[in-house]
Formats: C-alpha cells, structure tokens, sequence
C-alpha cells in the first residue's frame, strides 16, 4: 500500500474504485456485476486527479476513513466522483474521476436514473484533462534526460474486459519516472525530487485502452516549473496518444 513516503497512487484509484462499487450498492442497489449483466450498461473512467494534501506515511495510523459522493451530468453520459480519504490527523487525499456511461450501446435505465437525488443532477462540471496542463508546463525549462520506454501491458494490469485498469496505469508513469531519474540523476540533479519527495499531484488522462498482450511506449519528460518539478508521461502506440500522466513534485 505504501511506499517510503506515502500512500501509493495505485491504492488511492483502488479505494476510489471500491467507493464507486459502494455506492453502485447503496444508491441503485447493485453490484458492478448486475448493473452489466441485468441492464446492459457499464461506466469507463476516463480521467482523474490525485490530490495529495497532507502527509500520511506506514507509521502515521492503523486506516483510513473513505468518503465518496457522485454527481451525474444532466444529459446522463457522463458522472462525476469526489473520494476524500481522511486520517487520524485529517485529510490526506482528494480523488476526482470522471465516469462515461457511454462505454456500452445502451445509456442507465431511467428507472435507475430515478434513484438519483435531485441534487445529485448537475448541469455540467469541469472533467479532469491532462493535456490543458501541458501547453504551460511545455512552456517551461526541459531537464536533461527524456526517455523512451517500451512496456507490454500483462493481465495483472487489467480488468475484466482484458483492457487496462484505470487503477493500475498510473504505475506505467510511477515506473517510467523512476527509470528517467536514475538515468539523468547526473545530468539532471534537480529531477532527484522524483525520489527523494513524494508526490504532491496526479493527473491522468485515458483517451482510448490498451488491451492485454498489447505493446506500447511510455514518452517521459520532466520540467522545471515555478513549483518544483513535474513529469510528464504520454502513453503511445506508433504515433497515437492513448494516454497522459502528470505528476508534480
């Protein structure tokens, strides 16, 4: 669950995960499972942003406290999901996902749509989007160092439709980082936060899924920006952008 200096990112999109399943139950009272099979219908996460917002490490408490609400757009293709995680000192992160309910031919029935609070019914909100953060972090000084690594996405990696894992993508960019740092570490002494830090923001953007057995590269590049350091991970098959993560130091 945790690394040297804090919760992984991977375990956060899990809990956040398991809050969605929890509240699947408590709001239209079924499972992940019975929502696909009795009523044809599915959700895809199509982005997210990690937030983390206080320090909570292996020695700092014995659990953590989830808290999830969901809001869904008012033409239905789209829901939103806040999970905040509290410790024993307070809040220590804030997830925010986007759901597309267009994954499957068939929208929510409206009988499950009823259930829905009328406040719970929103008109629009933003939708997580990695790429509007790169024209300002492109903008900015590029350190030494980018790199190129070619990975296989296994079924460890995957759900149950045998396409990646929103949960476990995120460790392509955590793997991809570390391998740049460790490679540029002489050059680029100040990418070592990447290390020696924990991460303080996440975002990732899924544009289209790779599949089990399917082979890919993950593009990496770190900038220096006002704030620290952010790195940047495109997720490419040939010439095509499947993905995006961003992690600010």
């Amino acid at each position: 669950m945790f690394n040297v200096h804090q919760l992984q990112p991977r375990v956060l999109a899990g809990l956040n995960s398991r809050a969605w399943a929890h509240w699947l139950k408590d709001c239209f009272h079924l499972s992940f499972r019975e929502m696909i099979e009795q009523h044809g219908a599915s959700v895809a996460v199509v982005g997210y942003d990690l937030d983390y917002l206080s320090p909570f490490t292996f020695r700092d408490g014995d659990g953590l406290r989830v808290e999830a609400s969901l809001r869904m757009r008012r033409d239905g293709k789209l829901m939103q999901q806040e999970t905040l995680c509290r410790g024993p000192q307070g809040l220590v992160a804030r997830m925010v996902s986007s759901h597309s309910l267009t994954a499957t031919r068939d929208p929510l029935p409206d009988a499950l749509l009823a259930r829905l609070q009328p406040e719970e019914w929103v008109d629009s909100f933003p939708v997580p989007n990695s790429s509007l953060e790169l024209p300002a972090l492109e903008a900015g000084r590029a350190l030494p160092g980018g790199r190129r690594a070619p990975f296989t996405l296994h079924r460890h990696q995957c759900d149950v439709a045998d396409q990646w894992s929103f949960t476990e993508v995120v460790s392509l960019g955590t793997q991809a980082r570390e391998e740049l740092v460790l490679a540029a570490k002489a050059e680029a002494p100040e990418a070592l936060v990447g290390l020696s830090q924990p991460v303080r923001r996440v975002a990732v953007e899924l544009r289209r899924p790779f599949f089990a057995f399917e082979s890919g590269e993950v593009h990496s590049q770190a900038y220096a920006t006002d704030g620290g350091v952010a790195f940047v991970h495109r997720l490419m098959a040939g010439a095509e952008m499947r993905g995006l993560i961003i992690e600010q130091f």
